[in-house]
């Protein structure tokens, strides 16, 4: 026993250090850096939100592609060439000053992280799965948020003597720092053989009759309007003067949010189901990403923080869960549907807003049409939970 769970303590270290370097790092550094950038080499949102859909592309295209790696691949090698060249993309960042470059670099970290996430994450659910002990899957997640506050806690402490390009030095030195957990945790099981798949159920009443076009644009929403934040929340916050101070700190405050939040959004959708903790995780993230807009005090951008580190990464497990809910017999085409949805979306969005923000001097339009957005992906779900309530109760669509 004690054997089997010091092993199993690896393998989420190494899951979760996974995580914390592809999404929290690989993919979030930019976030916190974006307004040094900005200040040193003067470029403005469109151009900042250009550079964060080059690697929103890479993360689509590498989310599909890593699908498509097939089991008899040398999947634990292409893990670590990813994880290599991810940290490698973020060390990079530093060296250049080339908006060409930078977009090349971004994308190629979109790309190997979303193999390292998709990859490594299948690690950890196999183990998991074959000890029973499949709870555990909302821990791994928790490291998406631990990278983000990684993140924010070294550009915090370094970008004033280091300069920005100096920090994404240190970030990627960090980043290689936590890589050799991914090497001894995620390894292949020592049985060769693939995991018996658990036999497929028909949807629960609770989601049976949910129409599955409901979630794809829910997600595609959810995609579209938290990236706004996810992407310039720290440039919000810097650009207000008596803010400026703290803007880094508010990523660390969303990067901690983001650690403990997959658990208690399970525990939530557990009591009320997942179209429920969907709907509940939409309003709360869209009332986090408009209140830098109502107001500018430092509650307010601490709370937008908390509530989208809170949000994001749980809103996307309950969807993907909630898509292999309504069809078990085909999770995995429509999770990849799903991804897709998302993806396009999460590409849109930065440059949306950073077209919006250099037409109108702020990012208040961006944030309100993307709060907006994102609420209107609550109303999606509530009208899939009212279809799917009538479907199964006929009497009420006669009544009406």
């Amino acid at each position: 026993m004690r054997t089997r769970d010091s092993s199993l303590a690896w393998v989420l270290a190494g899951g979760i250090a996974a995580l914390a370097i592809s999404q929290g790092i690989g993919r979030f550094a930019y976030t916190p850096l974006l307004p040094y950038m900005q200040q040193a080499l003067r470029f403005g949102p469109d151009v900042a939100g250009y550079l964060a859909a080059a690697n929103y592309a890479g993360y689509l295209v590498g989310a599909l592609a890593a699908a498509l790696v097939p089991p008899r691949a040398p999947r634990t090698a292409i893990l670590r060439l990813n994880l290599i060249a991810c940290i490698a993309s973020v060390a990079a960042m530093g060296l250049t000053t080339s908006l060409w470059a930078w977009a090349a670099l971004r994308a190629i970290a979109g790309i190997t992280s979303a193999f390292v996430l998709v990859l490594g994450s299948d690690f950890v659910f196999l183990k998991l799965a074959r000890i029973g002990r499949t709870s555990l899957k909302a821990v791994l997640f928790g490291g998406v948020g631990a990278g983000i506050a990684i993140a924010g806690l070294v550009v915090t402490l370094a970008v004033q003597p280091w300069g920005w390009d100096g920090t994404w030095l240190a970030v990627g030195a960090v980043a290689a720092v936590l890589a050799p957990l991914c090497w001894v945790g995620l390894q292949p099981p020592s049985n060769a053989a693939a995991a018996p798949h658990a036999p497929a159920h028909a949807a629960p009443a609770a989601s049976a009759g949910f129409p599955v076009s409901l979630l794809l644009a829910a997600y595609f929403c959810e995609g579209l309007g938290y990236i706004v934040t996810g992407t310039f929340l720290v440039a919000i916050v810097a650009s207000m003067p008596h803010l400026a101070a703290y803007a880094p700190q508010t990523w660390i405050v969303a990067g901690l949010a983001g650690v403990l939040a997959a658990p208690l959004w399970s525990l939530l959708a557990g009591r009320i189901g997942l179209a429920g903790a969907l709907v509940a995780g939409h309003l709360v993230q869209a009332a986090g990403i408009v209140l830098p807009v109502l107001s500018h005090s430092l509650a307010a951008v601490l709370l937008s923080a908390l509530a989208f580190g809170g949000t994001f990464t749980s809103i996307s497990g309950l969807s993907l869960a909630f898509g292999g809910q309504l069809m078990p017999k085909h999770s995995a085409r429509l999770i990849g549907v799903l991804t897709a949805s998302f993806g396009i979306g999460q590409v849109l969005g930065p440059i949306a807003a950073g077209e919006l923000a250099a037409r109108h001097g702020d990012f208040d339009t961006a944030l309100l049409l993307a709060g907006g957005v994102v609420a209107f992906g609550a109303v999606l779900l509530i009208m899939g939970t009212v279809h799917a309530a009538r479907r199964r109760h006929p009497a009420w669509a006669q009544a009406d």
